[in-house]
């Protein structure tokens, strides 16, 4: 009996034993643990947007930490992906299905070249070791010194002669306190609308339908033409939803983008932007004449080629800039739609041609060549068929679009003014 119960208990011994074996063993566990590690040492999340020298800092923050752990190579980028969010989170997993494809081990210097290419670009680099001459780093450091709303309208100008741009300068000041003063003349005499009613004869029904008050919920969703565009658009079962019938517009758009998928929510916004750019068409020629005829239609593109409308919006006193695009083709049909933003204060410039080149590398990722890209900003246009080269940070986003343009499509992207 004794034999036999000591048999039993060595038995259990050893059965107990294997079980905290194969619990060590435990690949779940281990990869639970390394990620406990990897987030005791606070890495920083990494959301997108154009920001060369924060993607630099972002990727060396995260080898110091992979260092530090002595992390194995194949385990940096099951971590390293952990804290990619928002916009980058998006850009990955489109990524890792074009470099996984045929079963192909994506390590982690893969994913910094490729994460380089979209974050880090060459122009930007090349940029950072420009050579100066003495009269351009007089011009520069003044520069850097002139009030924000300055530098925003004689930046473009890239004037490298000091005694010329400090008379340039002057005259911007001057100017600029001129409309103050003009304005705070005035201030006092505004009226607010419902006084100006009184001695003015207008209305305040919606110019397009003159059948309910013009405000935004009815502009955007309660308008007869406003329906009719959504159905058109097939987006009916969007604007009937139980779940989107909130009382004002902002809140409506706001629980669309969070419950919808993201090109339904890339449709949406287009079809506002139209609705909104339709109205003001209207109004704008109501006032001077001119007749539905002379509105500017969108245009098909050829057939064979596809047309991208790219915009961009800075949302006043968040220091947010967003951008959209949509994609048609030759038939007029949805294809795809993006919208993105960054936390970044940028001039309008920047940002048109920002929203451009962010546009461009989309059809990249997509796949499509011969594709018309149409913007609003005459100055860009301009620039961009001028091929203008320098040192500003917009004529840096401008190169690498002429890039895009000549090298690595061969004459199978444009750009047109829309």
């Amino acid at each position: 009996m004794t034999a036999a119960r000591t048999n039993a208990q060595i038995a259990e011994t050893l059965a107990a034993m294997a079980n905290v074996s194969a619990r060590g063993d435990n690949p779940t566990r281990d990869g639970e643990k390394r990620l406990e590690r990897f987030l005791k040492h606070k890495p920083s999340f990494f959301t997108g947007g154009f920001n060369p020298d924060g993607a630099v800092k972002w990727v060396e923050e995260v080898e110091i930490i992979f260092d530090a752990m002595e992390c194995a190579e194949e385990n940096k980028l099951t971590l390293e992906t952990y804290v990619l969010r928002e916009e980058a989170n998006q850009w990955w997993k489109s990524a890792k299905l074009r470099l996984g494809g045929g079963g192909v081990v994506i390590t982690w210097e893969m994913f910094k070249r490729e994460f380089f290419t979209k974050y880090f670009l060459a122009d930007v680099k090349n940029k950072k070791v420009v050579e100066s001459r003495t009269e351009n780093d007089k011009c520069v450091k003044f520069e850097s010194g002139l009030r924000p709303n300055i530098k925003h309208i004689i930046g473009f100008a890239e004037i490298r002669n000091f005694t010329t741009l400090v008379a340039k300068a002057r005259t911007c000041d001057e100017d600029g306190k001129a409309k103050s003063n003009y304005f705070k003349a005035i201030r006092g005499k505004s009226q607010d609308r419902a006084n100006l009613m009184m001695r003015v004869a207008c209305t305040l029904n919606c110019p397009v339908c003159d059948e309910e008050i013009e405000d935004e919920l009815h502009i955007f969703f309660r308008c007869a033409v406003a329906r009719d565009s959504w159905c058109a658009a097939g987006l009916s079962s969007v604007l009937h939803n139980v779940a989107y019938q909130q009382n004002n517009a902002v809140d409506r758009i706001f629980a669309v983008c969070s419950n919808e998928s993201s090109d339904t929510v890339g449709r949406v916004a287009m079809l506002l932007w139209c609705i909104w750019h339709n109205l003001h068409k209207l109004q704008s020629n109501s006032v001077s004449g001119t007749t539905e005829a002379d509105l500017v239609r969108w245009e098909k593109p050829a057939l064979g080629w596809v047309k991208c409308n790219v915009d961009v919006v800075f949302v006043s006193g968040s220091g947010r800039t967003s951008v959209g695009l949509c994609f048609r083709d030759s038939s007029g049909q949805f294809m795809a739609g993006m919208t993105q933003w960054q936390q970044t204060v940028i001039s309008s410039v920047e940002g048109e041609a920002w929203a451009l080149l962010l546009a461009m590398e989309e059809a990249r990722h997509r796949g499509l060549d011969r594709v018309q890209f149409e913007s609003d900003s005459k100055v860009l246009i301009d620039v961009i068929h001028m091929k203008r080269r320098g040192n500003s940070e917009f004529l840096s986003i401008v190169h690498n679009i002429l890039g895009f343009m000549s090298s690595c499509y061969d004459g199978q992207f444009l750009v047109l003014l829309s």
